[in-house]
This record gives structure tokens, C-alpha cells and sequence, in this order.
């Protein structure tokens, strides 16, 4: 699957699939995510994601205030639900 169609599967299946482009997939590799096959990354993406809420006891809503843009710029209203889980899971590889 290419970078295009990752990213449009990722916009449909929000909460589902995290998109990825080159360099935050070199920073999944280091990191030790070793697969290139974008379901596969995400299936691994998201099993420790459940780890991670399960050892910290939060629950989805906990886990989508992690991406608070309010946090750093009050001037952003935050959204009621938080951010959609990949949007989440990208700021932990993605560094513009």
C-alpha cells in the first residue's frame, strides 16, 4: 500500500489506522516496529497502545486527551471526544 492510499484509508478509519510517511516510519523501525506492511504496523501500533492504556488505567477518552493542542496553545479549543486515536499515535513518531 502506498503513502497516498495509507493515508486516505487512514481518514476514513480514524480511529483504526495511523497513517505514516518515510520518516516517521524510519523513527517506527528504530523504535522497533520492523514490518513495512501498513495493517500489520498498525495491528502492532495498537497492541501496545492497549498495553500502554491498561498499565496506566486509561480509557479511550484518556487516551485521546494525550493529543491536547489546548495544553500548549490555550487559544485552541480542544475537541469534546479529544483527538482521534491515530492522531495520537502519529505525534509519537511525527516531528515536523
Amino acid at each position: 500500500m502506498g503513502l497516498y492510499e495509507a493515508k486516505m484509508w487512514s481518514q476514513l478509519f480514524y480511529d483504526l489506522l495511523v497513517p505514516y510517511d518515510t520518516r516517521s516510519k524510519n523513527e517506527m523501525k528504530r523504535a522497533g516496529y520492523t514490518t513495512t506492511d501498513f495493517l500489520r504496523m498498525n495491528i502492532e501500533l495498537f497492541r501496545d497502545l492497549k498495553r500502554f492504556a491498561e498499565a496506566y488505567e486509561l480509557d479511550v477518552p484518556g487516551i485521546r486527551r494525550l493529543d491536547s493542542p489546548s495544553a500548549i496553545a490555550p487559544c485552541l479549543s480542544s475537541l469534546p471526544g479529544g483527538q482521534p486515536l491515530s492522531r495520537v499515535l502519529d505525534k509519537v513518531f511525527y516531528s515536523p
